[in-house]
C-alpha cells in the first residue's frame, strides 16, 4: 500500500509537458469538454447545482459582501448561474469558473452533488510529490466519472450525492490489510464549491505555504507537470456517489465504511503462557498514564507555565495569537468562551472538564500549535481549574495527561497505527488497582459534607475495588481517579442484583457497558434493555425535509387498527417476545432483525419488563420533555460520571455576554436572543392565553410572569448593549435597576415547581417549530433563585476583557429519583 512515486505511465493519472500560459482557448476547451458531462445537472432547475464566478487567477468567489442568505444562495446570473454561456463569457473576460455543490443542502440533498479532492500530501524537501492516498485507490476511483485534475495535480471526482451526505467530512481510504482509516483528502458537500475545468491559478500560488526558517519542514509539491490549468482529465458523465460504490472503492465518506475497529494482541506472561487479548485500538490514545506523547510537568513547572501565561504568548507555528484564531475558528472560539449553561454546578466534572482540556489541546494542535507547553498556558489561561494544578496519586499531573491525550489522539487519526505493547498496555489501564492514596477530594466537598451528616451515606475514594458490590450503606459516593475501572466495577455490582438501572450522561459511554453488563450476565436469562430516544431510534428521521414526525408513521401505536398504526396491545407482545428472543436488546439489534415495529417503541414497551435499563438523564428526570419516557424504579440504582449529577439540579444560564476592551470591544452576544429564547417566550404567553382566555390557572400565572420577566430583562439588556461605555459602575447599575423587577418562586413546594416545568415544556411541544436553546433553563433560576440572581463575571482567566450576566439558581435538587440502593 506504499505511494512512495507518482507512475508517469498511470492509465488514470495523466502526465503532460509543463505549460507555461493558458491560453482563453485552452481554458473554454476544457470548460466544454467537462460541462458536457455535468450539463444535464447544471441545467436542470431542480438541482442546487450551478457555476460560480470566481476571482482572476485566484479561487476566491468573486462578490462583495454576502452571498450566503438564510442559508441559502441565489442564482442572479451575476455571480451564480446556471447557464453555461454566461460561464463561457466569464472565462473570456479572464474570470475563473466554480462548480457549487447545491445552493441550499437542506432541500433534497441527493439533488446536489458531492465533490471528492484526493489531495497531495507534504513531503520532504528532497522527496517526490506524493497523494495522500496509494495509487491503485486513486486508478480505481478516477475515471468512473467526471473529474478534473487541479492546479497542482490533485483530482477532484464529482458525484451525485446519492449518500444523503452533509457537512464537509474528511475522505478517507480503508487499508484492506489493517482495515484502518487514513486521509485521503476532504470532500465539498454544503455550501461548497471547487474550481471547475477551465479556471488556472498561476504556478507560483500553486506550493503550499513552506516555511523559509525551517527549510527541511515537509510541504506540498505540486506534480512536475502541473502548470496551473484546470482540466478534465476523464470526461465521463457524472455518476451517482452510493454506498457500495464507496465499499468498492475502498473509501470513507465522514466515517463510513469498513474499519477494523477490534484487533487481538498476545501478551506472554512470565510463566511462558500466551494470552490474546481482544482490544479497540480507537481506545488506544485514551489509556490514562499510558500515553504515547511523553510530557510532564510537575507542580513547580506548573506553576512557573501559570505565571508566564498571557494570550500573547499563545501563538502558533506561523505566529498567530490563538485569540485571532478563535474569530476565524467556531471549534476555538467556543472552547476558549464562557460556557451558557453550567449543568454540573456544585459539583466536580471529571468527565467533561478534562473532556474540554483534551478539546482545546486537539484544537490548537491542528492549528499548528506544536509544543505542550503553550497548549498548558492556553488551558491554564482559558480554563481556570484547580485540577489543572493537580498532580495526582501515581505521580501524573492531570494537565499534563490531558495535553498529551489531545497529542496522541491527533497522532492517532494522522497515522491510525499504534504498536501491539501500546493497545495493549491501554487494553489493561484500569485492570489493576492503583497504588497508593488518591488525592483527596478537591471539589467534591459538597458531596463529602453530605455524606457526612446522613447516617445511610458512605463517600468513599477508592484505588481498588471489592469484588462484590458494597452493602454498608443505602447510598455510596464513590470517586477514583479516570479509566481507574470506576465504570466497569459499577456494572459488575449492578450485574450482581436482580434489577437494576445504570445512568450516565452520554450514550457513547453506555456502548461499552451494554457490551460488559450482556458478558457479565451471559449465563443468566436476565434481560437488558439499552434505551434511547426518539430521535437516535427513529429509522425515518432522515426524511421528508429531515423532520421526525410520529403522527403519520405506519409503525406508530395505536388504540385501535382503525386508527391507523399498530395496537398498543400488539407492541406489548411484541416486545416482550421479542426481549426473551434476544435477551438484550438495543436500536441497532433491533433495526437489523425486527423491521417491522419501531425500534424506540419496542424498547419502550419492553423496559418495564427487563431486569436491568441503561439509559442517559434525562431519562430518570421528571421535568424534561412530557414525551420522554421515565423509567422502571429498580433495585440498584448506578449514576455514573458526575456530570449526569447535574440534571437533578437547577441551570444557570448565561445571558448576555461582552469585552469590555480591546481588539473585541464592540463584540457582544445576547443569548436570549441568538438562541431565540425570546420568541419562545412570547409565544408560549400567546399559548397560555389562547388556552385560558378567561380563567388562567396558578400554575400558568407563574409560567407568564416568568416569560414576562424574561422579555422584560431582554429590553434592559438591549439597552445595556447599546450603552458607549460599560465598566463596572454601570454592571452595578444595570442589576440595582433590574433585580427588582424580577419575581421569584422560592416558596413553591418542590411538587408545584415541577408541575410548572412540566407545563412549560408541554406549551413548547405546542409551538409550530421546534423549540431551541434550551428555554426551560431559564424558568429554573426563577424557581430556585440563588441570593444573587444576577451576577457579572469576568471571563475564564484573571486578565480577560470578557464580561457574562448569569442568572444565578441555588444548588438545591429539583428531584430524587427511587431506589433501594444506589452507587453514584
Amino acid at each position: 500500500m506504499s505511494n512512495t512515486t507518482i507512475d508517469v505511465n498511470s492509465k488514470k493519472v495523466s502526465h503532460r509537458d509543463m505549460h507555461t500560459t493558458a491560453t482563453t482557448p485552452d481554458r473554454l476547451a476544457e470548460f466544454n469538454r467537462a460541462h458536457a458531462c455535468i450539463e444535464d445537472i447544471i441545467t436542470d432547475p431542480d438541482t442546487g447545482v450551478c457555476y460560480v464566478k470566481c476571482v482572476a487567477g485566484d479561487k476566491t468567489i468573486d462578490v462583495r459582501g454576502k452571498y450566503l442568505v438564510d442559508d441559502r444562495v441565489t442564482v442572479d446570473d451575476i455571480t451564480f448561474t446556471k447557464n453555461p454561456d454566461i460561464a463561457r463569457r466569464w472565462i473570456l473576460a479572464g474570470k475563473n469558473i466554480g462548480v457549487y455543490t447545491g445552493l441550499d443542502a437542506r432541500d433534497v440533498i441527493e439533488d446536489n452533488v458531492v465533490i471528492l479532492d484526493i489531495d497531495l500530501k507534504d513531503v520532504a524537501p528532497d522527496d517526490d510529490p506524493e497523494f495522500l492516498a496509494p495509487t491503485d485507490i486513486i486508478d480505481n476511483l478516477v475515471g468512473r466519472t467526471l473529474t478534473i485534475e487541479t492546479r497542482s495535480g490533485g483530482l477532484q471526482c464529482i458525484f451525485r450525492n446519492a449518500i444523503g451526505a452533509t457537512g464537509s467530512p474528511r475522505l478517507r481510504y480503508v487499508d484492506p490489510e489493517t482495515g484502518h482509516l487514513h486521509d485521503a483528502g476532504d470532500t465539498r458537500i454544503k455550501h461548497a464549491y471547487a474550481l471547475f475545468a477551465g479556471s488556472y491559478v498561476s504556478p507560483d500560488k500553486i506550493t503550499s505555504k513552506r516555511d523559509e526558517s525551517n527549510p527541511n519542514k515537509p510541504f506540498k509539491k505540486p506534480l512536475p507537470h502541473a502548470d496551473g490549468l484546470y482540466r478534465a482529465i476523464h470526461t465521463t458523465p457524472v455518476i451517482d456517489l452510493t454506498h457500495d460504490l464507496l465499499n468498492e472503492l475502498q473509501l470513507a465518506v465522514g466515517g463510513r465504511g469498513k474499519r477494523a475497529r477490534i484487533q487481538r494482541t498476545t501478551s506472554v506472561a512470565k510463566d511462558g503462557e500466551a494470552t490474546t487479548h481482544t482490544v479497540n485500538a480507537l481506545r488506544a490514545y485514551s489509556s490514562y498514564g499510558k500515553r504515547r506523547c511523553q510530557y510532564t510537568l510537575t507542580h513547580d513547572r506548573i506553576q512557573e507555565l501559570a505565571s508566564l501565561a498571557h494570550i500573547d504568548y499563545i501563538r502558533n507555528n506561523e505566529g498567530k495569537t490563538l485569540e485571532s484564531l478563535s474569530y476565524q475558528n467556531d471549534k476555538i472560539f467556543n472552547l476558549i468562551r464562557a460556557r451558557t449553561n453550567y449543568m454540573t454546578r456544585g459539583v466536580t466534572n471529571d468527565e467533561s472538564e478534562s473532556a474540554e482540556n483534551i478539546a482545546l489541546a486537539y484544537e490548537m494542535r491542528k492549528l499548528g500549535f506544536d509544543s505542550p507547553d503553550i497548549v498548558a498556558m492556553a488551558i491554564l489561561i482559558y480554563h481556570p481549574r484547580e485540577k489543572n494544578f493537580e498532580i495526582r496519586s501515581n505521580g501524573i499531573s492531570y494537565l499534563a495527561d490531558t495535553v498529551a491525550g489531545a497529542f496522541d489522539h491527533y497522532e492517532f487519526e494522522h497515522s491510525d497505527a499504534f504498536s501491539d505493547d501500546e493497545i495493549l498496555a491501554a487494553s489493561n489501564a484500569g485492570s489493576v488497582p492503583g497504588d497508593g492514596i488518591a488525592t483527596p477530594g478537591r471539589g467534591y466537598s459538597h458531596l463529602h459534607e453530605f455524606a457526612s451528616d446522613v447516617p445511610n451515606i458512605t463517600f468513599e475514594t477508592w484505588t481498588s475495588f471489592p469484588p462484590f458490590a458494597p452493602t454498608s450503606s443505602d447510598i455510596m459516593l464513590w470517586r477514583g481517579d479516570p479509566r481507574a475501572g470506576k465504570s466497569y466495577h459499577g456494572t459488575l455490582y449492578l450485574s450482581q442484583h436482580e434489577t437494576g438501572n445504570y445512568v450516565t450522561h452520554r450514550h457513547e459511554i453506555i456502548g461499552g457497558i451494554f457490551d460488559n453488563l450482556v458478558e457479565m450476565t451471559s449465563d443468566t436469562t436476565k434481560t437488558i434493555v439499552w434505551l434511547e430516544g426518539k430521535r437516535r431510534c427513529c429509522p425515518h428521521k432522515t426524511g421528508v425535509d429531515g423532520v421526525v414526525s410520529c403522527k403519520n408513521c405506519p409503525l406508530r401505536p395505536s388504540a385501535d387498527e382503525d386508527g391507523g398504526g399498530i395496537p398498543f396491545l400488539e407492541y406489548q407482545y411484541a416486545a416482550s417476545t421479542i426481549l426473551t428472543k434476544h435477551r438484550a436488546i438495543n436500536k441497532d439489534i433491533l433495526l437489523t432483525n425486527e423491521g417491522d415495529f419501531c425500534p424506540y417503541y419496542l424498547l419502550k414497551f419492553a423496559e418495564p419488563e427487563a431486569n436491568y435499563c441503561l439509559t442517559v438523564a434525562p431519562f430518570i428526570s421528571p421535568i424534561t420533555r412530557p414525551d420522554t419516557y421515565s423509567i422502571t424504579p429498580r433495585d440498584y440504582l448506578v449514576i455514573d460520571e458526575e456530570p449526569t449529577i447535574g440534571v437533578f439540579y437547577p441551570a444557570y444560564p448565561a445571558l448576555y455576554e461582552y469585552h469590555r476592551y480591546g481588539f473585541a470591544s464592540k463584540w457582544d452576544t445576547n443569548h436570549l436572543v441568538n438562541d431565540s429564547i425570546i420568541g419562545q417566550m412570547m409565544d408560549v404567553k400567546s399559548i397560555i392565553r389562547e388556552k385560558n382566555p378567561k380563567r388562567v390557572t396558578k400554575i400558568n400565572k407563574v409560567i407568564r410572569d416568568i416569560c414576562e420577566a424574561i422579555i422584560n430583562l431582554n429590553k434592559e439588556i438591549m439597552q445595556f448593549s447599546a450603552m458607549e461605555v460599560k465598566g463596572e459602575r454601570e454592571q452595578e447599575a444595570f442589576i440595582r435597576k433590574v433585580r427588582p423587577t424580577l419575581p421569584t418562586f422560592e416558596d413553591l413546594s418542590p411538587e408545584f415547581k415541577r408541575d410548572v416545568m412540566v407545563t412549560f415544556m408541554e406549551h413548547l411541544q405546542d409551538l409550530k417549530y421546534p423549540s431551541t436553546g434550551d428555554p426551560a433553563q431559564y424558568l429554573q433560576p426563577f424557581l430556585y433563585p440563588a441570593p444573587d440572581l444576577l451576577v457579572w463575571q469576568q471571563g475564564s482567566h484573571p486578565r480577560s476583557p470578557k464580561q457574562i450576566l448569569y442568572l444565578m439558581s441555588d444548588h438545591v435538587p429539583m428531584f430524587e429519583p427511587e431506589f433501594k440502593k444506589m452507587l453514584v
